[in-house]
């Protein structure tokens, strides 16, 4: 039974909104830059969870602590400092002149009191401007009391002269007084100073002792005022000035839970992009060394994702255009090995049957068999290249010595090199090196080679030189020249075939296969080789091959 168009519709409908609900799921998974966005999120999320989570802390550490306080004052730490600079101001020495004066005079006692309000309103020179109190609202009483607790001088409007200690209306005041009257000039162990301070509800008093040049305690000065600071009346820039100093104060809150986070969280990130990307890299070195088959592994559908893709795609085509050329190469060096064979066969047979014949068909077939080796050389270099491209060169190891192979190319070249050229071939291979373990016919192929490179570029009237000596475990064998030498640029690139063809090719001759098929059978071999040439001073190339044990 098929379903009703309502039914269809529905599915629709929840289609779009499935779809659509797992769009940022979806974003995430294909591109690189909605999940950078999406983990800088998660780094600024987790910090703020973690700043909360930190002020609640510390907010909730002593509960028995009020959260926005329950009146009780603050003592300022400078108070009593600043109490001691006042006593300093005041003379001690005056005091006790005024202390010791009996009767007391009440000019100096008003002078005195004089002094006290000065130190009330802030006038203190040096201190211009700063209220024994901080942003003091509320009236600053300050007054000086002698060794017995009675008052004999004092603020204005505050307090009478000669009122006992006992007798002081504020609390504050009495029981500071009390407490540094019972020291005696000694000093406090609470502040560990001369100087004692109190906070009783929202005011705050503090007492110091005055104690004259020979040590003698002859009053006491004491101050009372508001213990706390009041923003009621601040203005907007005072109160934004305030928060700013807090929170320059508390930045380590931000910055240490930032710095958690967001350290492991970034190198978590950043080192699972790299290691995509270091894969894409460390397949793109391989397939430049030759690995055509290096496939990249597809873990995610975004950019990095599609670049793996295309990769893959571009390798695939690579490899299977190399496996064609590698087929070509390999088809046509089978294929031509067979005609090859007939003409230089047919040019023999002919050269030896028409030796005494006419001059120009002598020079015509001898033309023939030059070119005819040529052939065979490059088709056996085109065979070889084939073979080693598909690893599929087999190697046959035994002892050898270079003495005896070296003897026989020479000797088969030598004659050849001097009459077509007059350059001449010498074996400088000593008879007593000891054997090495390679294979007899690709160590004649290498050795073959680079003495054919050498005769190319060599001039007529020139030297080539077979030499080898013994290097630890390693017999190191040398060809050298007296030929056209090479640039810089030439040398670095000597081992690249196609970089050589074009070079050959325009001295007239060679495959440009063979030094590197020469490099490749060296390193087959386990050795290596290397090249060293000046222009107009020759070339030498030398490698190596292990001892034979």
């Amino acid at each position: 039974m098929s379903q009703s168009p309502p039914d269809q519709e529905s599915k629709g409908l929840w289609a779009r909104i499935v779809y659509i609900l797992s769009t940022p799921v979806r974003l995430f998974q294909q591109r690189t830059s909605v999940q950078l966005i999406a983990s800088y999120v998660a780094v600024v999320l987790l910090v703020i969870l973690l700043f909360e989570i930190t002020v609640m802390a510390s907010v909730f550490w002593q509960p028995e602590t009020p959260l926005f306080g329950d009146g009780e004052g603050q003592v300022d730490p400078f108070l009593g400092e600043r109490a001691a600079a006042y006593v300093q101001w005041l003379d001690p020495e005056h005091v006790a002149d005024v202390m010791d004066d009996q009767p007391v005079s009440a000019e100096r006692i008003l002078a005195l009191s004089g002094r006290l309000e000065v130190i009330a309103n802030g006038e203190v020179p040096g201190f211009t401007g700063l209220s024994p109190y901080t942003a003091a609202t509320d009236e600053v009483q300050v007054l000086i009391t002698d060794p017995s607790g009675t008052v004999v001088a004092a603020t204005p409007n505050s307090l009478r002269p000669r009122q006992s200690l006992e007798d002081l209306p504020d609390e504050p005041l009495r029981s500071i007084g009390t407490r540094n009257r019972l020291l005696a000039g000694a000093i406090d162990d609470e502040w560990n100073a001369l100087y004692s301070m109190d906070v009783v509800g929202n005011h705050i008093a503090v007492a110091h002792p005055i104690i004259t040049n020979d040590g003698d305690w002859v009053g006491t000065l004491m101050l009372q005022g508001p213990a706390l600071v009041s923003d009621i009346g601040a203005t907007r820039g005072e109160m934004f000035q305030d928060i700013s100093i807090v929170f320059l104060q508390s930045l380590w809150i931000f910055a240490i839970p930032a710095l958690i986070v967001a350290i492991p969280f970034g190198v978590w990130r950043t080192r699972s992009l790299t290691r995509r990307l270091q894969r894409l890299a460390g397949a793109a070195e391989a397939m430049a060394n030759g690995y055509l088959h290096t496939r990249v592994r597809i873990q995610r559908r975004d950019e990095i994702g599609r670049l793996a893709e295309s990769f893959n795609a571009m390798a695939e085509h690579i490899d299977r255009n190399d496996q064609s050329r590698r087929a070509f190469i390999s088809n046509v060096s089978h294929e031509l090995r067979t005609p090859v064979a007939i003409i230089k066969g047919t040019a023999e047979r002919l050269l030896d049957r028409h030796a005494d014949a006419d001059p120009e068909i002598s020079s015509g077939l001898q033309l023939i068999q030059h070119e005819g080796d040529m052939l065979v050389r490059l088709t056996d270099d085109l065979f070889t290249v084939a073979r080693l491209e598909e690893h599929n060169l087999r190697l046959v190891r035994q002892p050898v010595h270079v003495h005896e192979i070296a003897t026989e190319i020479i000797s088969g070249i030598s004659q050849l090199a001097w009459s077509q050229r007059k350059i001449s071939v010498e074996n400088l291979v000593s008879e007593e090196l000891p054997p090495v373990m390679a294979d007899p016919q690709r160590l004649r192929q290498m050795i073959s080679n680079l003495i054919y490179n050498a005769l190319r570029h060599t001039p007529e009237g020139g030297l080539v030189v077979v030499q080898a000596r013994r290097e630890g475990g390693w017999v190191e064998i040398s060809i050298s020249d007296t030929g056209l030498g090479m640039d810089e640029d030439t040398l670095a690139n000597v081992f690249n075939r196609y970089y050589q063809a074009e070079r050959n090719r325009r001295h007239g001759e060679g495959s440009g296969l063979g030094l590197g098929i020469v490099q490749q059978l060296v390193q087959a071999h386990g050795g290596t080789i290397t090249a060293e040439s000046r222009v107009n001073e020759g070339t030498t190339f030398r490698f190596t091959l292990p001892i034979a044990t």
